[in-house]
């Protein structure tokens, strides 16, 4: 007997126990695991045609022989075309008076009416013990699983207009996202162009450029190389370079 009491408590308990989520019955995202999905293998319908497995050749002899000798040959047999036959379609005539807003706030008014007649806490406590009962009788007395029954409910979303829903875009944009990126930063130098729309103006001005930038290059080795005993005059020099108009030095404090 002891024996046989540990069994069924083993038994019980083991069908009473947590399952799986895929033995759950009808389970959403939040139920189940990251990446569940692809760690388990499901028996799925495949739609594909697959290519026939190898078959005997003495099958397909022995099929044409009895053939033969109850000589039954399937003859051509003479089909007629078939006229096609023209279906004019038929004009739409919308026959709806009220709008897709009215839709929606009556849809929203039956829910809010029925949101009200089940706000009873009690009821609803009492309604998942009876459903939980029912699981853990089904557990115990049935051979085969049978998955928990869903309790069936609705979110009601009572922060949006029933017109908001039909838009597309957004009702509010910042200011921000409405101008375009030159209106909110100035663009720095000369605008950008493409090898086929530079100008030969354009050319002379960046090889301009170019030479005033090898020059400031140029006169700060220079200024660099210049080896003087006093140390302060050589700064003071550099100083006054850096000061001339279109000088390209910077001095780092």
């Amino acid at each position: 007997m002891l024996l046989l009491d540990k069994e069924m408590d083993f038994l019980e308990s083991n069908m009473l126990s947590q399952k799986p989520w895929y033995l759950q019955g009808e389970t959403s995202s939040k139920d189940r695991p990251e990446n569940a999905l692809l760690e388990e293998h499901f028996e799925v319908q495949r739609h594909a045609i697959y290519k026939p497995g190898p078959i005997d050749e003495n099958v397909i002899l022995e099929f044409l022989k009895k053939g033969i000798r109850e000589q039954s040959f399937d003859s051509a047999v003479f089909k007629s075309r078939q006229k096609e036959v023209v279906v004019t379609p038929k004009e739409y005539t919308n026959t709806v008076k009220t709008s897709l807003v009215e839709d929606y706030e009556n849809l929203y008014v039956k829910a809010k009416a029925l949101e009200k007649v089940q706000e009873d806490p009690k009821k609803d406590a009492l309604r998942l013990e009876i459903v939980t009962l029912f699981d853990n009788l089904d557990a115990l007395s049935n051979m085969h699983f049978v998955p928990r029954k869903r309790i069936a409910g609705y979110n009601i979303l009572t922060n949006k207009q029933a017109l908001a829903l039909e838009e597309a875009g957004p009702a509010a944009v910042a200011q921000c996202d409405l101008l375009a990126p030159e209106e909110i930063l100035a663009p720095r130098g000369e605008p950008l162009k493409g090898t086929t729309e530079v100008t030969s103006t354009d050319r002379r001005r960046h090889r301009k450029k170019l030479m005033r930038v090898r020059a400031g290059k140029r006169e700060m080795r220079v200024a660099l190389a210049v080896k003087s005993k006093d140390r302060q005059a050589a700064l003071d020099k550099v100083i006054k370079m850096a000061h001339k108009p279109g000088s390209n030095i910077r001095i780092a404090k």
